[in-house]
């Protein structure tokens, strides 16, 4: 059994912040942009979040291997996940394992990161 993360896990950490960087407000404005920096996520999209890269560990374990130690798993679990045009099945992994990543991590639908009326961050 994997151990309970936290948004201040690296996993989630990492993941989060490939979200905030590749994603944009209504004018264009990656939500990375300092003018955001105070934004608080509501504790309904913490909750998505965490349930999401918990959910991602825990299926993964048999793919995840040695030869993805030194790769930003949680960042290209973002990406791919969405659509970004980079990601598990782009080269950077061994051609199975990158197969693999990709279909689990389109399993999980694609989100969008948004400001409710109350300024904080939702995801959808």
């Amino acid at each position: 059994m994997s151990p309970k993360l936290s948004i201040y896990s690296p996993f989630v950490a990492s993941y989060i912040e490939t979200a905030l960087w590749s994603s944009t407000d209504e004018d264009g404005t990656p939500l990375d942009d300092v003018r955001y920096c105070t934004a608080e996520f509501s504790s309904e999209a913490t909750r998505k979040i965490i349930e999401d890269c918990e959910s991602f560990i825990k299926l993964s374990a048999g793919i995840l291997d040695a030869n993805t130690s030194g790769h930003p798993v949680a960042h290209d679990f973002w990406l791919t996940r969405n659509g970004h045009g980079v990601g598990f099945w782009d080269g950077d992994y061994p051609a199975y394992i990158g197969k693999a990543l990709t279909d689990l991590a389109h399993s999980f639908g694609e989100c969008d990161l948004y400001f409710g009326d109350d300024g904080k961050l939702y995801i959808s």
